[in-house]
């Protein structure tokens, strides 16, 4: 589903696993009861709750989207916005490990995708791979 909808907007499916990783380790109640995959919040500050969790991917995408076009190309430059080190939020003081984290998750999506194209060349089967622009 990530590749999918990252082929469709345009992003690095990666990138979006690894916030997704870094965010909500795949079980955080943030995801499972409000299909929120990357810790998303609404102006009014609270939690962004999706029907979905479709919904939430495709969201997180457009937000990743959204950083780029303000000029946020990497992964610490995306964090100064989705997660910033100063954030009053952050009373746990984890935004300062979100890039780290992040990166190692991408690195992990590498290595299942690097997995799957070989298994499913091996085998003669769709695969993803993902198109430079």
């Amino acid at each position: 589903m990530i590749g999918y909808y990252c082929d469709i907007l345009g992003e690095d499916p990666c990138l979006i696993y690894g916030i997704m990783k870094a965010e909500t380790g795949w079980d955080s109640p943030l995801l499972n009861d409000r299909n929120n995959p990357a810790g998303l919040k609404l102006n009014n500050g609270n939690w962004w709750e999706f029907e979905t969790i479709e919904s939430g991917i495709i969201e997180l995408i457009l937000q990743v989207h959204s950083y780029r076009w303000s000029g946020a190309d990497t992964v610490e430059e995306m964090a100064a916005i989705h997660c910033p080190i100063d954030d009053p939020d952050d009373v746990n003081k984890v935004n300062q490990y979100w890039v780290g984290n992040v990166k190692e998750g991408m690195a992990e999506a590498r290595s299942i995708y690097a997995n799957m194209n070989l298994s499913n060349n091996l085998y003669g089967g769709f695969y993803y791979e993902k198109r430079e622009n």
